[in-house]
């Protein structure tokens, strides 16, 4: 893979979000992103478990809270505790459809979360998130 690619790791189990997000990451510069999607934590766990391997990290990764199998905060208890310390440089994002006060202080909870954003996710949120404004 050319050093000029970045990875964007998915999380989410909305097939709609997951298509919106991809369009706006076309727009925003197909030629410099992978992206990989997982429908839940565990997937996704299982996808940093292989680039632990390769030691080949995500640069961003955006996580829905609410899901099957393995829910967002389980997810991001998981992440901190076997791969932050291996990827510090990686941005965080929490996105939900979700209002309650609970779900919006995940971002104070955990230090590496870049930001929460309310779905539906929108193409400001993600330049910013992405370092191209």
């Amino acid at each position: 893979m050319p050093h000029s690619l970045k990875k964007i790791l998915l999380i989410d189990d909305d097939e709609v979000n997951n298509f919106v997000v991809k369009q706006f990451i076309k727009r925003l510069g197909v030629d410099r992103y992978i992206v990989t999607e997982t429908n839940n934590g565990s997937q996704a766990l299982a996808y940093l478990q292989s680039c632990k391997e390769e030691s080949k990290f995500p640069s961003y990764i955006l996580v829905d809270l609410s899901m099957p199998v393995m829910d967002g905060e389980e997810f991001l208890q998981n992440y901190q505790k076997h791969f932050y310390g291996l990827n510090k440089d990686a941005r965080v994002a929490v996105i939900t459809a979700s209002i309650r006060d609970s779900d919006k202080s995940l971002v104070d909870k955990y230090d590496f979360i870049y930001g929460f954003i309310s779905k539906p996710i929108g193409e400001e949120f993600l330049k910013k998130f992405f370092e191209l404004s």
